[in-house]
């Protein structure tokens, strides 16, 4: 779901932006065939605000196209040929019947985060699969369920976002803590 609003809420406080932001969801196995009818049911109120005052879509996938595909396609604009991403793993280049996680680094096309942080835009990134290691954007990058760890470097970009959140009170979760180690 992506929606652009010159304002946002945090906490119970009304933060005036002077231009317009966008905030992009991606609910991994989720379908607006479900989410819709519960936002307007009123169990999801804060969806259905951001479908009220957004745009959302359905990624148009590839058969059989699994997360790391889909994600990568989603945020590259590219079909899995174009950016060399089909799954979570690949055969070693050393043999090929032993299986090694795909990371950022095997990813082929830019994602929009380098796009715009290559113009100047300021960008926010948080827990996107196969963004492992954390690259350098304007702003900042947690990376998702690929990482090899909470603790390990490559995490975020900046390295210091890991210290401000934990004083915060706010704690990094990996979706899928032990992928690396499969």
């Amino acid at each position: 779901m992506a929606g652009a609003g010159a304002w946002c809420r945090c906490r119970e406080e009304t933060i005036v932006v002077d231009r317009p932001r966008t905030l992009i969801i991606g609910l991994d196995g989720a379908t607006l065939d479900l989410i819709r009818p519960w936002a307007q049911a009123g169990h999801l109120p804060a969806f259905a605000k951001l479908i009220n005052e957004g745009v959302q879509g359905t990624l148009l996938a590839w058969p059989n196209l699994n997360s790391a595909a889909s994600w990568t396609s989603m945020v590259t604009g590219c079909t899995p040929g174009q950016h060399g991403i089909y799954g979570f793993g690949s055969p070693s280049a050393q043999d090929a019947t032993t299986w090694r996680p795909v990371s950022a680094a095997d990813r082929k096309r830019d994602p929009f985060w380098r796009l715009l942080s290559a113009t100047g835009r300021r960008v926010g990134v948080i827990n996107v699969p196969l963004t492992y290691p954390a690259e350098a954007v304007n702003g900042f990058l947690l990376s998702g369920s690929d990482a090899s760890g909470i603790g390990r470097s490559g995490l975020a970009h900046p390295a210091a976002i890991l210290d401000e959140l934990r004083k915060q009170g706010i704690k990094h979760i990996l979706d899928v803590p032990n992928l690396a180690r499969l």
